[in-house]
């Protein structure tokens, strides 16, 4: 599907402009890191690293603008691009807004090269492409047996039952979630006695802030509360309530270098009313956009057993923080990501490359 995206969207590009491109190179990897493909635009044919995202309307954008930043400054080029099947005018503003270089099977298109600026939105995609079946470990439930593996690797060798109770989820739901892995890629049997190992660590990290905030987080919401005093959190012992921070606020304790303006917290949901009261909080308008110090509480969905930190877990507080979009949080995340995830994901990874 993803190679049919690929051909449709250079096919339509160059019949809407006179404009070559060719591909130079398919599903890349080197060590930890993957592109798609790599292409040349231009006469000076000028390199791209490309992700190639089927229904990007539904993507995290912010997760993905960073996803192109790291193949791209890994592979030496100078641009990342975006190529999937239709983007809508709005989005196509969005992007071209957020500076992400893009084109779709419909030629809609924004690109700003040397020696070429494009920028067609509003053309219509007369055939849709067909959808691939879903990935179970990648829907909500899986969503959390998958975060519970990026962060200890070696769980997936652990029986069954202890996954479950690790994570929270029935018993039944770890096999298809293994199963679901194995088909994308993630998950490889060493055969008789050796065992499983996750593989492409990296790529299963970016799939899962990719998804974690469209189809999970969503679901463990709360509500949204305010406070009177926009420094409230610095008298909160927050592990007094078996919860943590995420968000702006955990970035700010991981990294020093954002001034949390909203706040995040995970705390079990039994916890609530006692945390809410504690912290003197109340419930936001119907308009957020005229509050300060929105405070945004979601249930936590992982056990004590399976915690990061006692305070913050540099994982979520990434993907918390790109899927604002916000570029001052995209900055701060690339710092979490640099100064935590990248080296844990390197020694979770066999060679560590």
């Amino acid at each position: 599907m993803e190679n049919q995206i690929l051909e449709r969207a250079i096919t339509a590009l160059t019949a809407e402009v006179p404009l070559q491109v060719a591909i130079r190179d398919r599903e890349v990897a080197i060590g930890r890191y993957r592109a798609d493909a790599l292409i040349e635009l231009g006469d000076d044919a000028v390199p791209y690293a490309v992700e190639i995202k089927p229904r990007a309307a539904q993507a995290n954008l912010g997760a993905l603008v960073e996803q192109l930043r790291l193949i791209q400054d890994h592979y030496g080029v100078d641009r990342g691009m975006l190529v999937t099947d239709y983007v809508n005018p709005n989005l196509a503003a969005r992007l071209k807004q957020l500076e992400l270089q893009f084109i779709d099977a419909a030629g809609n298109a924004y690109i700003n090269a040397p020696g070429n600026f494009i920028y067609v939105r509003g053309n219509k995609l007369l055939q849709e492409f067909t959808a691939k079946e879903t990935n179970r470990a990648f829907e909500p439930t899986g969503l959390k047996v998958v975060y519970a593996f990026l962060k200890n690797p070696e769980l997936v060798n652990r029986p069954y039952r202890h996954i479950a109770e690790i994570t929270g989820v029935a018993n039944g739901t770890i096999g298809w979630v293994m199963n679901g892995l194995k088909e994308a890629g993630y998950l490889r049997d060493l055969g008789r006695d050796k065992g499983k190992r996750l593989v492409n660590l990296e790529g299963l990290f970016r799939r899962w802030v990719d998804a974690y905030p469209l189809k999970l987080q969503k679901k463990l919401n709360l509500g949204t509360w305010t406070a009177g005093n926009p420094v409230w959190w610095v008298d909160v012992v927050i592990e007094e309530f078996g919860a943590v921070w995420g968000g702006e606020l955990a970035a700010d304790k991981l990294t020093h270098y954002i001034q949390p303006k909203d706040v995040t917290v995970y705390l079990p949901k039994e916890r609530l009313n006692e945390f809410v009261n504690g912290a003197r909080l109340r419930r936001t308008g119907k308009d957020q956009r005229t509050e300060e110090g929105v405070v945004r509480i979601f249930d936590m969905f992982w056990t004590p057993d399976n915690q990061w930190t006692e305070t913050t877990d540099p994982i979520l507080t990434y993907a918390d923080l790109t899927s604002t979009g916000d570029p001052r949080n995209l900055e701060t995340a690339k710092l979490v990501y640099e100064k935590y995830i990248d080296r844990h994901l390197r020694e979770a990874t066999p060679g560590g490359g």
